[in-house]
């Protein structure tokens, strides 16, 4: 019943990109479905993608205290969740046996908790991630933009940031991988990570 109601569908519509084919150009982005429990409905009322995640290499509960709140005289949303998921482990065991009928995105990102805070072990736990979901989705995004969790954004920085891609790269993925960034980098900023990421294709 969803399905006749929403997924309006057009061949106009169909793009391809980096081999994937995307029904149509509105994609459902990481953060609503934390744990990849809805990527069927979401088919079903008409997204040309989802991106579930983003997954860390731990499960993780999230931040204490108020998650979400209304500033409502900036007309936007407060978050707060700190990367809540139940865990790569447990969202790959659920995803490895589905087949859906759009593509669909894995966002990876370091476990929200303190001893992700040592660069070489926030890199390790993205390594982690990516090994251990390496059977399901048709891309990846390196999400290095959360703000709300321990340490922050430390793959932000140029160097580390640099360290982070080498080791991805070692992993020879197959599949597409795209990386978050926060929108409140500036201009000088994200050329420095761009120019980085064009090292390593």
């Amino acid at each position: 019943m969803i399905s006749l109601l929403f997924n309006y569908q057009n061949t106009r519509l169909e793009q391809n990109i980096l081999g994937i084919k995307f029904r149509n150009h509105i994609g459902l982005s990481a953060g609503f479905d934390k744990n990849a429990e809805l990527i069927s409905i979401m088919e079903n009322v008409g997204f040309g993608f989802v991106e579930v995640g983003s997954i860390t290499a731990l499960p993780c509960i999230g931040n204490t205290g108020k998650r979400v709140d209304r500033i409502i005289d900036k007309n936007s949303l407060w978050v707060n969740f700190g990367l809540n998921n139940n865990g790569v482990e447990e969202i790959t065991k659920r995803l490895r046996s589905k087949e859906f009928n759009f593509p669909y995105g894995i966002s990876v990102a370091k476990t929200n908790c303190k001893e992700t805070v040592v660069p070489e072990a926030g890199i390790m736990d993205y390594i982690t991630s990516l090994k251990e979901s390496k059977s399901i989705g048709n891309y990846y995004t390196l999400n290095i933009s959360c703000p709300n969790s321990y340490g922050g954004q430390p793959f932000a920085n140029p160097k580390l940031y640099d360290m982070l891609l080498k080791e991805v790269d070692k992993l020879k993925i197959k599949k597409p991988v795209f990386v978050k960034l926060s929108p409140d980098l500036s201009k000088p900023h994200i050329d420095e990570l761009l120019d980085i990421s064009k090292k390593i294709k």
